[in-house]
């Protein structure tokens, strides 16, 4: 069976090759657009005893700088979806749209902000706001009913494995190289220990402090402050330090973009080339784990850069013209067409889809478990009757 299986990969590969040279020169129509993005700038969320920076209530919120990046964002994506490939309408139309966030107020306005630079203000348009705003649904869930894009929140295993990740030998290793600048940062912010998981929450409170003009931590040179960025990016980039915890990680967002272009490619295929999915760009909007758990589960981590504020990755369907795989699909990773390890730029749906099944863990909620802890729909369940009964006090 897994020779059968690794032939068949190799054949549907081998197909996606011989396609490409005709993608590059057949024409080819956009039917669907698949966009995960990272909210946008935030105020820091943590803070040290020696910070002299001042935030008030708005640690962990959206910024102005934030809502701006998203919009323009949204702009940037309206001139290829709407003006380049006509992919969807002007004005928003039931059906053609779906956005989704999670639940936190930093991803539900950068959606809002994106929204508002997709689809323009219209004076034209009588949408019962001023200036013809128009006004997007966006869709969520509680944290601990999102399976889809909190997966790596709503997995106790994988966040056991996370702690496990201080007790390796590359953790400790890193950790021994660099413990005089931990000791001297520790000193600096104020902590007697300061281990290099925080390193990343102080890059990003001094990030923060810069862009929004505060009052600086003192004492660190450009030297340093490079060797800081480059030991945060670590960190980050071994938060899936397993393919295992990658899959734990993204739980069933790669399968559900694979799901959502065999359906569209099924309905253009069946019209023979005459009509298009109704649903025709998604936009999800998380966090920088959710974009670090798709590009850990497509074995990305280590060639691409870390996901900053408004990054993205992007999921292509195209129809080809008089190929012998019309469909086809392309990874975008921040506007940047990216070839999947092994893989050419454009693959046949195909071979995408059987990589997105292969993302998706079928006992997932059985290894999300740890001992003795309730399944993940038990626990969905007493927390939703919390809801609607009250928590006992």
């Amino acid at each position: 069976d897994t020779m059968n299986h690794t032939i068949y990969i190799h054949v549907l590969f081998i197909a996606s090759l011989l396609s490409l040279f005709s993608f590059q020169f057949c024409d080819s129509k956009l039917l669907q657009a698949i966009v995960i993005t990272r909210h946008g700038d935030r105020y820091p969320i943590k803070v040290f005893p020696n910070t002299k920076s001042e935030w008030g209530e708005n640690l962990g919120q959206l910024s102005p700088i934030g809502i701006r990046q998203h919009y323009d964002l949204g702009v940037k994506l309206s001139q290829r979806y709407i003006e380049h490939h006509q992919l969807v309408n002007r004005t928003f139309r039931t059906g053609e749209v779906y956005v989704r966030s999670t639940p936190k107020e930093r991803t539900l306005m950068s959606a809002q902000s994106f929204m508002q630079g997709f689809f323009r203000s219209d004076p034209k348009l009588n949408t019962g706001l001023p200036n013809g705003v128009q006004v997007v649904p966006i869709y969520s869930s509680l944290r601990e009913n999102d399976l889809l894009l909190y997966a790596y929140k709503n997995c106790h295993r994988l966040k056991e494995l996370q702690k496990g990740l201080l007790e390796t030998d590359a953790y400790l290793k890193k950790e021994k190289e660099h413990q005089e600048l931990l000791n001297y940062l520790g000193g600096l912010v104020g902590k007697k220990h300061f281990p290099l998981k925080a390193m990343s929450s102080l890059v990003n409170l001094m990030h923060a402090e810069e862009i929004h003009n505060k009052t600086r931590i003192q004492g660190i040179d450009s030297l340093m402050w490079k060797t800081m960025m480059e030991l945060a990016e670590w960190v980050l980039k071994q938060k899936y330090y397993t393919h295992e915890m990658a899959l734990m990680g993204v739980g069933s967002l790669v399968n559900e973009v694979g799901l959502r272009m065999e359906k569209a490619a099924k309905i253009h295929s069946e019209s023979h080339g005459r009509a298009r999915s109704k649903e025709r760009f998604v936009l999800f909007s998380g966090h920088d784990g959710t974009l670090l758990a798709i590009t850990a589960a497509l074995n990305l981590s280590y060639t691409l850069h870390i996901p900053h504020y408004a990054s993205q990755t992007t999921f292509e369907l195209h129809h080809v013209e008089g190929d012998r795989n019309p469909y086809q699909v392309k990874f975008l990773y921040d506007g940047i067409v990216t070839a999947l390890p092994g893989m050419p730029e454009s693959i046949s749906l195909e071979v995408f889809s059987k990589l997105a099944k292969e993302t998706h863990l079928e006992d997932w909620e059985e290894r999300c478990k740890v001992n003795g802890d309730e399944s993940i729909w038990q626990r969905i369940n007493s927390y939703s009757k919390e809801l609607l009964f009250g928590r006992n006090k």
